[in-house]
């Protein structure tokens, strides 16, 4: 298996071959799970307002900024080393998919740890429960990292586009 992703994902051959066709292949997949992703998200948050009491959902609107920004935190541009990078190998992408995790898991008890000193920030009980249940979103969105900018470095948009909207 190792041998059939070094010749496939960490090869750098064919990345500039046919560079116009792939770019605007490309685009459209992005574009297109870009709108279907904006679609999902407009109505999710229209049903959550109409099923939420409004402080139910001011309570989602603070936990989401919340995770926003530590999920920026985690990515700490290491996907784009990879897809930057002329050449790389299993064991550069290997440890860098651990790193990454790393960082995760730790920011991602970190959140956890401080989900009480939310709460009581913004003197909301509910908030705590929230943060402390979405957690390990945080360690999930780390794993992928790797996986996306290997993806995105073999010009895999359908596939990305695919896995983002499912």
């Amino acid at each position: 298996i190792i041998s059939y992703m070094a010749e496939n994902y960490f090869s750098n051959s064919g990345l500039l071959d046919n560079l116009a066709s792939s770019s605007a292949k490309g685009g459209f997949w992005l574009l297109l799970s870009q709108i279907i992703l904006f679609a999902t998200d407009l109505l999710t948050v229209s049903f959550l307002a109409r099923i939420l009491s409004p402080s139910d959902f001011g309570v989602l609107g603070m936990v989401t900024i919340i995770f926003l920004f530590v999920n920026q935190i985690s990515q700490l541009g290491l996907g784009e080393a990879i897809i930057q990078k002329k050449e790389i190998n299993h064991n550069e992408v290997s440890s860098l998919f651990w790193f990454n995790s790393s960082i995760a898991l730790l920011l991602s008890l970190l959140v956890l740890a401080s989900a009480p000193f939310i709460s009581a920030f913004y003197n909301t009980e509910a908030l705590e429960k929230l943060t402390i249940v979405l957690a390990p979103v945080i360690l999930l969105s780390g794993i992928t990292i790797q996986n996306n900018a290997l993806l995105t470095r073999n010009k895999s948009f359908k596939s990305i586009a695919l896995i983002n909207v499912l």
